[in-house]
């Protein structure tokens, strides 16, 4: 089954999709499993049921001439797994491929893959409320380096079958100035139909949890007392879409802001990083992360630029390392991603909701080039 492109924008409406918000709302159950244990319905005795899948294919994207993060061309579009039918699915993985029918783009792989998103369209709309804090609630982001999240066995993300969902993709170029040619993605979507199966699936939900640099205010990380003491910033310190949306899509139910502290610090998750050699920033992702219980991480998706090195998931608490992410370069060649670690297991990693977590980045910048950008985010898939 195949869903083509609807719609398509510019710049600003991208970003728009990537941080919308909705006051409308349908949710009647305060969770996923209040929602479960009033709407058990008998399901058939099948407890192998077949994996299923539904591709979302782009427009044709254009690319003409050198295309840096979040300046590509790009379309949105809607879909759902199953506009037919309202039931209960589970959403076990998700991948993306770049294709195209220029001579010129026939091995384009992820090469020219600045961002795939899967977006909850409404999620308000589901009868459930999600965990998910501070999003437009992401179910799915890939980019290059990543392209594929496969959930262990047993675990998915519950959503019903005809739910809205947005998907977005953008194009990049980082290497070929002289370039042109179009491409087209394909965003497939793994589920299995709980109707098919004995029991239900352990439910996921996905957590974002970033790096942010400071950009201006006093000196000090977020929310560290006010030293009175104030630095220039460097010119690299630059804000991008993310802060202008700040007061709509990072939104937490305690009111905290990533990119502002009671101190009048400001600070962004997309930036340029330092002339440098090395750039390491630490985030206290504490309040991101927004633990209500103990709980687990089941999968680990990560989003990065080129020039990372890596990226790692400390526990302050106990003062462990939960889990690092490198990143490897094709033939070394830092604009040229090929690989980045992720993490898929049954037995998970636990998380403590009286421990302190922090999110440290380092990106690498041998030749002290200027107008590099970076992001670091990790996709957390908890269990619910």
């Amino acid at each position: 089954m195949k869903f083509f492109c609807i719609r398509k924008t510019i710049l600003a409406s991208f970003c728009l999709f990537l941080f919308a918000c909705t006051d409308e709302s349908s949710i009647v159950y305060s969770s996923f499993e209040e929602w479960l244990s009033s709407n058990s319905g008998k399901s058939e005795t099948v407890c192998n049921p077949k994996e299923k899948s539904v591709i979302f294919t782009s427009d044709q994207l254009k690319i003409e001439g050198l295309a840096k993060s979040m300046t590509g061309d790009l379309d949105e579009q809607n879909g759902s797994v199953d506009w037919s039918t309202s039931e209960l699915i589970w959403l076990t993985g998700a991948s993306v491929s770049v294709d195209s029918d220029d001579e010129s783009l026939k091995e384009t792989s992820d090469k020219h893959l600045c961002h795939s998103l899967v977006n909850y369209q409404n999620p308000k709309k589901l009868p459930w409320k999600i965990k998910t804090q501070g999003t437009d609630k992401r179910i799915f982001t890939f980019s290059q380096g990543v392209t594929k999240v496969q959930f262990p066995q047993d675990y998915g993300i519950p959503i019903i079958s005809n739910s809205k969902l947005s998907i977005g993709n953008q194009v990049l170029n980082l290497e070929e100035p002289n370039l042109k040619g179009k491409v087209k993605f394909e965003v497939e979507l793994n589920y299995i139909n709980q109707q098919e199966n004995c029991k239900p699936l352990k439910a996921l939900y996905q957590q974002p949890v970033f790096v942010t640099k400071r950009t201006g205010g006093p000196i000090g990380a977020y929310n560290e007392k006010d030293t009175g003491k104030t630095e220039s910033m460097d010119s690299s310190s630059t804000i991008f879409c993310d802060t202008g949306f700040a007061q709509c899509a990072i939104s937490y139910e305690e009111g905290f802001n990533p990119y502002r502290d009671n101190f009048g610090r400001v600070f962004t998750g997309h930036w340029t990083i330092s002339t440098d050699s090395l750039e390491v920033l630490a985030t206290n992702i504490t309040p991101m992360l927004d633990l209500q219980e103990n709980t687990a991480i089941h999968a680990i998706s990560l989003h990065v630029h080129p020039y990372a090195h890596s990226l790692e998931l400390i526990d302050k608490t106990v003062g462990i390392s939960l889990f690092k992410g490198t990143v490897d370069y094709q033939n070394g060649n830092l604009l040229r991603i090929s690989n980045m670690d992720i993490y898929s297991s049954e037995e998970g990693i636990p998380v403590y909701k009286d421990h302190e977590y922090q999110l440290i980045s380092i990106y690498q910048n041998p030749n002290g080039e200027e107008g590099i950008t970076a992001m670091a985010t990790m996709f957390l898939y908890l269990a619910e």
